[in-house]
């Protein structure tokens, strides 16, 4: 929670405040020259998106509707917005998991979900998704199942624990 509220105050208000002087200086009637005035709207253009980045990794590291709607709820939010924004589809089925005794580990299975979504996107090329969540009175399961293109097990093992990735 720390690091995003960091994420969200601190950087983000930085870079707001680098928008003010860029917009401040694009503005400025003074700077006449095309070439400065291109630089500026193209910088624009990037301080924007970073603040977009800022405020998607703040919004991702404590989504609210895990706290307001609850784990269910807050998976299918984000199903909804990775089928949204990567024109996946995604059926979602699970048990009822408001039932589940997570206490505050809800932000894990959340983001095991979130973990797997993304390695899904970055690297199987699939378009149809299947997310089952179920539990027994001992262990939860989570299933996923895609028409992606896989990968070597062996080739994976093979590489140096750094060049795997951090997921």
């Amino acid at each position: 929670q720390r690091i995003a509220l960091d994420i969200h105050d601190d950087l983000g208000q930085s870079l707001i405040g680098l928008k003010m002087l860029a917009s401040y200086y694009r503005q400025d009637s003074k700077i006449t020259d095309p070439t400065v005035n291109t630089f500026l709207d193209e910088m624009l253009v990037h301080i924007n998106n970073c603040i977009e980045k800022a405020r998607n990794i703040s919004y991702d590291l404590v989504p609210p509707q895990l706290k307001l709607l609850g784990l269910n709820e807050a998976i299918k939010e984000m199903i909804n917005r990775f089928q949204k924004n990567f024109g996946l589809k995604i059926r979602f089925k699970s048990k009822d998991i408001r039932k589940l005794p997570l206490d505050d580990d809800e932000i894990n299975v959340y983001r095991i979900v979130q973990e797997a979504l993304g390695n899904i996107i970055k690297h199987s090329q699939a378009t149809d998704v299947v997310f089952n969540i179920n539990y027994s009175d001992t262990k939860l399961n989570i299933d996923i199942i895609d028409n992606g293109k896989g990968f070597d097990k062996a080739q994976i093992k093979k590489k140096k624990s750094l060049a795997r990735g951090l997921g």
